[in-house]
């Protein structure tokens, strides 16, 4: 078989890159708008037994 052209080869290393840096992004802006003052009180709240 024969090699990938190098553009293709580039197009799909930015396209990589590109998709891990979008979903940093969704998770950044998706972890501010969680209350996370109520997420430790619940995981603080959590019978520790029935986590064993």
């Amino acid at each position: 078989m024969s090699k990938s052209h190098p553009r293709w080869r580039m197009a799909k290393r930015v396209l990589t890159v590109l998709f891990f840096i979008a979903v940093i992004v969704l998770l950044v802006i998706y972890a501010q708008k969680v209350d996370w003052q109520d997420v430790w009180k619940v995981i603080r709240g959590y019978d520790r037994l029935a986590l064993v």
